[in-house]
């Protein structure tokens, strides 16, 4: 069967990994900008096919004195466009908050993105009319390549 994505074919999955903030430091969202939060490394398939990225997402955000009036969290491979994002309720950013956020964020199922030197994940924050900033310490991703159906 091509691709090798039979029932009953053993065809494992990547081991998921924990990924911190980049540089293992807080990261100030500066307003305006989509600011890379968490960086993966080259993320490959250990086996031919279509495998699909699912990255679950817990971040700790402290506002300012004067809080964004919004707030995305993204995931982009390399340096290309967002494939998926998160808005952030807007009523959860008041002044001089502290918010723990868990999100699920997923990808494309691709029989090419994750074969050969595969691709990095960059995780993104993006703050509107204030900076916000990021915290190392409650912060961090877990993410991992599934299987996919064959297209």
């Amino acid at each position: 069967m091509p691709g090798g994505n039979a029932y009953g074919i053993a065809s494992p999955a990547t081991l998921p990994a924990i990924y911190t903030t980049v540089a293992g430091a807080d990261v100030t969202l500066t307003a305006g900008s989509e600011i890379t939060v968490i960086t993966t490394g080259a993320l490959v398939a250990n086996n031919p096919g279509d495998y699909y990225p699912m990255i679950w997402l817990w971040l700790t955000i402290v506002l300012g004195a004067a809080a964004p009036s919004a707030l995305q969290l993204a995931f982009k491979l390399g340096s290309g466009s967002d494939v998926d994002t998160f808005v952030i309720e807007p009523g959860l950013l008041v002044n001089l908050a502290e918010l723990t956020i868990g999100v699920t964020l997923i990808g494309a199922n691709s029989a090419t993105a994750w074969q050969g030197s595969g691709s990095t994940i960059n995780i993104t924050g993006k703050a509107t009319t204030q900076a916000a900033t990021a915290k190392f310490v409650g912060s961090r991703a877990i993410v991992a390549l599934m299987r996919g159906p064959d297209a």
